[in-house]
């Protein structure tokens, strides 16, 4: 019987520096839950012999962060204020974010990753007595980039094809 992967061995991380110098902060401190939902549109038939066909098409796929509390010197934090403080949409709430598999490692000793854009929807600020809270959703967009990821140096590399 095989050894079942841990889910703090699947992280999702946020650049929260710029394109040209990637900063990888990873998403989860206060959540139980950070699953993509692939809400793929599946369509069965069954025709005129008894046989049903299933043609399943991908979806929008999304991640809920819920919750995130606001903490002081977080950059994701200041993300996330700058959405809500300066009530910014369209490509102005889009960032890179990297999906990182620490359970399967290469053989140079990095782990497989893929990168992709995604575009935040805050869903509200503020909360209760117990913090400012910044619940969101990861809306993907585009292809992603396979790669990998070296935790000790937070660095992202591309697959060469």
């Amino acid at each position: 019987m095989g050894v079942k992967a841990k889910r703090e061995q699947y992280i999702v991380f946020m650049n929260v520096g710029t394109k040209e110098k990637p900063e990888w902060q990873a998403i989860g401190k206060d959540n139980e839950d950070a699953s993509r939902s692939l809400n793929n549109e599946v369509n069965s038939k069954k025709n005129i012999l008894g046989v049903t066909t299933v043609e399943v098409t991908k979806g929008n796929q999304t991640t809920s962060i819920d919750p995130y509390k606001q903490e002081a010197d977080d950059k994701i934090s200041e993300v996330l204020h700058d959405i809500y403080f300066n009530d910014l949409e369209l490509s102005d709430v889009e960032k890179e974010f990297l999906e990182v598999s620490l359970y399967k490692k290469t053989e140079d000793g990095k782990y497989e990753a893929f990168k992709q854009t995604g575009a935040i929807d805050l869903k509200s600020h503020g909360g209760d007595t117990t913090g400012i809270s910044d619940p969101f959703d990861i809306n993907w967009l585009g292809e992603r980039t396979y790669g990998t990821f070296d935790v000790d140096t937070k660095t992202f590399t591309p697959t060469t094809a």
